[in-house]
């Protein structure tokens, strides 16, 4: 068992702090203003999947944002007790609403296989929706053709099955064949994704992004809880370096031009300045949700360094965290305390 002072709920003090804007959040990791080093890791739990299954069910990844501070309300709504609506209010406040959207948390973002099975259709149905561009664009591109998607897919899918079966069982041979499976799934979906970035289709790369995630994010799961943290560390330092050069440099300009040629305006149009104010704010949402998908991945190494430092297992760790019921996130201390 893991020390309760190793990972508990965030204090009220905390979150006071955040409010005054004393300390701030870059990813899952917190900061006192002032003071050098990590003051926190903020980690999610399994209870996140239940406070958001619907709308991370319903919600591709450039949308996630719009649907900031629905969630208190859906829990009050479904009259959870005291302790829950107080972990969702946490997320409230530290701008986590969205955190179950973005499908890079260590180790609790799958929980079941009706909650893999719903995140894997979400991918399959965007890819659907959009199959008739892809199919332009795979006349010039091989890798993109319908047949090598939709097995690429089915393989993600019973790779993830496999590793969930892998946890459920405590079993190394199933974890180390779905992490090496995954492996390759993360180079695939990411040279889809990057082919459709580099021409500026980023509506049909989002899902592709969602499936490198899923692969990338169940991999370092699979290592946490093979106990082997320091391979479990560099699979995280590579994933978040990826993603962040997949989605970062993916500008505001870009976003725009996208949704204007859909909406077949043309810059410098009288009808392109009239729409100009709400392609704006929608390309600022999409923007926003990639670089929180990024930074997320990029806290994910700094968490396991410290979970090292601490000397808690990778399998102790991970049993605490899918275990949990009531808060959506829990505090891992950080190398910094406040005296």
């Amino acid at each position: 068992m893991i020390d309760e002072a190793i990972l508990a709920a965030v204090p009220e003090s905390l979150r006071a702090e955040y409010k005054a804007d004393v300390v701030y959040r870059i990813g899952m990791l917190l900061f006192r203003r002032g003071q050098p080093g990590i003051v926190a890791h903020l980690v999610e739990t399994g209870a996140m999947a239940p406070a958001v299954q619907n709308l991370a069910m319903s919600n591709p990844i450039g949308t996630g944002i719009q649907i900031a501070g629905q969630i208190a309300g859906q829990a009050i709504q479904a009259k959870q007790n005291k302790k829950i609506i107080a972990g969702i209010e946490t997320l409230q406040t530290m701008g986590l609403s969205n955190l179950a959207l973005t499908g890079v948390g260590i180790g609790a973002t799958l929980v079941s296989h009706a909650l893999l099975s719903a995140r894997l259709d979400r991918i399959q149905n965007s890819v659907e929706s959009m199959q008739d561009t892809l199919d332009r664009i795979s006349r010039k591109l091989e890798a993109l053709e319908r047949e090598a998607i939709q097995r690429d897919l089915l393989a993600l899918q019973s790779a993830c099955e496999r590793a969930e079966d892998g946890l459920e069982e405590k079993s190394n041979r199933l974890l180390e064949k779905a992490s090496e499976e995954l492996r390759s799934l993360q180079r695939i979906f990411y040279s889809h994704a990057q082919v459709l970035r580099n021409t500026q289709r980023f509506d049909e790369m989002e899902p592709f992004v969602d499936a490198y995630a899923l692969a990338g994010s169940t991999r370092i799961t699979c290592n946490i809880a093979l106990d082997n943290l320091p391979r479990a560390i560099k699979a995280a330092e590579q994933f978040g370096m990826n993603l962040s050069v997949l989605v970062e440099p993916v500008g505001l300009a870009d976003l725009i031009a996208e949704k204007a040629a859909q909406a077949v305006l043309r810059s410098g149009t009288p009808q392109y300045v009239v729409a100009f104010e709400s392609l704006r704010e929608q390309a600022a949402l999409r923007r926003s949700s990639y670089l929180e998908r990024s930074q997320v991945a990029l806290s994910a190494p700094h968490t396991l360094q410290q979970i090292q430092l601490l000397g808690v297992s990778g399998q102790a760790f991970l049993e605490r965290v899918r275990s949990e019921t009531e808060q959506p996130v829990l505090l891992l201390m950080g190398s910094k305390q406040k005296d």
